[in-house]
């Protein structure tokens, strides 16, 4: 094999090994309530409201953790099952 050969193989391999890095810590990825209950507090503070509607809730959190949609769905199911938000129709509410 020639040096540019073994070089490019190198190059590869630590592509490979930082996406599957990457994969990896975002799979198992824990979210802690604290942590929760400072971000809750921090959007309702600069809505300047006790009370949003669901889908400016979940764009705040997505911008808060850079998430995707689907875990501020699942932040925001985490936030009301331990009592830091309240939801209605299409409002969710800080307790």
């Amino acid at each position: 094999m020639s040096t540019s050969t073994i070089i490019i193989l190198v190059v590869v391999v630590v592509c490979l090994a930082f996406v599957a890095y990457g994969y990896h810590h975002k799979k198992n990825h824990h979210y802690h309530i604290e942590g929760l209950q400072v971000a809750v507090d921090k959007i309702f503070s600069q809505a300047h409201a006790e009370s949003m509607r669901r889908n400016d809730f979940l764009r705040a959190l997505d911008r808060y953790y850079n998430c995707s949609r689907k875990e501020s769905l699942y932040l925001l199911g985490y936030a009301r099952e331990h009592g830091i938000v309240k939801t209605g129709e299409q409002v969710v509410t800080k307790v």
